[in-house]
């Protein structure tokens, strides 16, 4: 115990002394040897903007230079950002091992909100009942949502709330933009209001939305297939995605349940992926529906659509029934549909 106060005395007179500081000094340490001999660079994580860039010739790399408001930053490594951390004035380490950032106010409210997090997780998956995962989400949430009221207006709050998007109601993050206007000069939390804007606007209840596809020479458009009288599953997907291959199992289940019901069709929609890996896995994994090849991201931005499978139920005369659904909650929606 009384090694731990010590500890946490040293981290908490190192974090006062950083508060007057007028430069950043961030110490990279740790990076793997096979690394050598490539540029890192030093990333505005929120808008690509490069800070700084070393050749990297050991184990440890230091960037110094000064900002005058905390930004959210990265590491980029041959154009991939990795080890986020909050950029501010103050002595800052960063251990390439764990991904930790420590030394300044804002990077040790990030560790402590990482710590609890990680135990939730933990609990969660020790968990053995459905009603106790359950419980720990629901705290998970709580967390996450004090988190972000405690620091709406920091970078830590900015990571937090980029996390949170794809879960934010479009109209509760446009209230809470207008709150916190700040917060909404991000661009990715600009980018990310845009793609919640259009999950609303497709959303159930709400008409599809329509697009075209060209590939090897033949133009199809979504509206081809749904709108014409028949409820569709659309199954938006790529060749790479695990998850993706485990929902065509399931989509399957549903073709074989309704086989004899001519009121149900199926689609698929071939999106982030190369052509030829689409044709190979259409044949491997026996999809007998039609799938509009090489739709990359036409209709992923049109829809909002910020991971996959993203699977809609769309009624007969084009309305979005349901979307993001999957496994046992997929073939519910689809039985109390078609009982309609």
């Amino acid at each position: 115990m009384k090694k731990l106060f010590l500890m946490a005395s040293v981290a908490l007179l190192a974090v006062s002394c950083n508060q007057n500081k007028t430069a950043y000094t961030v110490n990279i340490e740790n990076l793997p040897e096979e690394i050598q001999g490539q540029t890192l660079y030093l990333v505005n994580f929120d808008n690509g903007e490069k800070l700084d860039s070393v050749l990297v010739e050991e184990a440890n790399v230091t960037f110094t230079g000064d900002v005058q408001n905390a930004i959210p930053a990265a590491l980029s490594l041959g154009g991939r950002a990795i080890n986020k951390f909050v950029l501010e004035n103050g002595d800052i380490v960063v251990n390439m091992e764990d991904g930790t950032a420590i030394g300044t106010p804002l990077n040790q409210i990030m560790v402590e909100n990482d710590e609890v997090i990680g135990d939730i997780f933990e609990r969660y998956n020790a968990a053995e009942t459905e009603e106790e995962r359950s419980k720990i989400e629901d705290e998970l949430h709580e967390f996450s949502d004090k988190i972000l009221e405690q620091n709406k207006n920091n970078v830590v709050g900015y990571y937090e709330l980029v996390g949170q998007m794809y879960d934010i109601d479009y109209e509760e993050l446009e209230k809470f933009l207008q709150e916190n206007p700040e917060m909404a000069s991000y661009k990715r939390i600009q980018d990310g209001k845009e793609a919640a804007k259009l999950r609303f606007e497709t959303s159930a209840g709400h008409m599809f939305k329509d697009f075209e596809v060209e590939y090897d020479g033949k133009t199809e458009r979504f509206s081809d297939y749904v709108g014409k009288g028949k409820y569709t599953l659309v199954d938006f997907w790529a060749s790479w995605c695990g998850p993706c291959i485990r929902q065509v199992a399931v989509l399957k289940e549903i073709k074989e349940q309704y086989k004899d019901n001519d009121n149900l069709e199926f689609l698929g929609v071939a999106v982030w992926d190369k052509p030829e890996d689409t044709v190979k896995a259409i044949g491997d994994h026996g999809i007998e529906w039609p799938v509009i090849i090489n739709a990359q991201q036409i209709p992923t931005d049109i829809y909002g659509i910020a991971g996959i499978p993203c699977i809609m139920l769309i009624g007969p005369d084009g309305t979005i029934l349901s979307r993001d659904l999957q496994g046992d909650e997929l073939k519910a929606d689809v039985d109390k549909n078609l009982a309609k």
